[in-house]
């Protein structure tokens, strides 16, 4: 094994001295050799290489750490330790993750979800939110949040509209908008794109009823 290692070697160390001896070789040594001092005298072609490599090598190193995080993940399914199993449990720094979209909805403050806004769990959450925009709480205030989502209703576009669990959508009542959107001759004016929202979530449904999402409801 040694006289192979040796004769590869060997072979290797010809292949570098045959290379070394090109013209071509010689002159790329040169231009290397001499880019210290193009850059010292200022050439501008040697300034803006050297700024290429520097942003090539920092692309590099971003491109290399992105993909550590995004192989190192710290969120992992609740389980019990947290208030509900849309919530997320944090590894590393031992925390829920918020992640009820009604209570989310209402702690930024949207129209279309009403919560409890007094709860013990409510308060905590609106001290939480980080850069990001998520909410945070500890496994020790989970029973908390968890009684606060259990005051968040969706609200829908009309009083006469019910919200229903099972498919998280608000049942259209209005009379008119019903016998529009079936096509029988009714108008209606305005911004249509609620007529969209209501057809498409009613088609997931596929009942004969019409259906939006809650957080459509101001275009319903």
């Amino acid at each position: 094994h040694r006289a192979a290692i040796m004769e590869v070697a060997s072979r290797l160390g010809a292949l570098i001295s045959e290379a070394a001896s090109r013209p071509e070789v010689r002159s790329v040594a040169r231009t290397l050799q001499d880019f210290p001092k193009s850059l010292r005298r200022g050439n501008s072609l040697a300034i803006l290489l050297a700024v290429a490599v520097i942003i090539a090598l920092l692309s590099f190193v971003q491109v290399l750490f992105k993909d550590q995080r995004v192989l190192v993940s710290h969120l992992v399914p609740a389980g019990s330790l947290c208030a509900s199993q849309d919530d997320m449990w944090d590894e590393t720094r031992r925390r829920c993750q918020m992640g009820n979209k009604y209570a989310y909805a209402y702690l930024l403050e949207h129209a279309w979800v009403s919560c409890a806004r007094n709860m013990p769990g409510a308060r905590m959450l609106r001290k939480t939110q980080d850069a990001y925009g998520n909410f945070w709480y500890s496994s020790d205030m989970r029973h908390e949040v968890r009684s606060f989502y259990k005051t968040c209703v969706p609200t829908c576009a009309s009083n006469d509209d019910t919200y229903h669990a099972g498919v998280e959508l608000c049942l259209l009542s209005n009379d008119v908008a019903r016998v529009f959107l079936q096509g029988d001759g009714q108008k209606c004016q305005g911004d249509l794109h609620g007529a969209s929202d209501i057809r498409r979530a009613s088609k997931q449904v596929d009942d004969g009823n019409f259906w939006y999402k809650p957080e459509m409801a101001d275009r319903a």
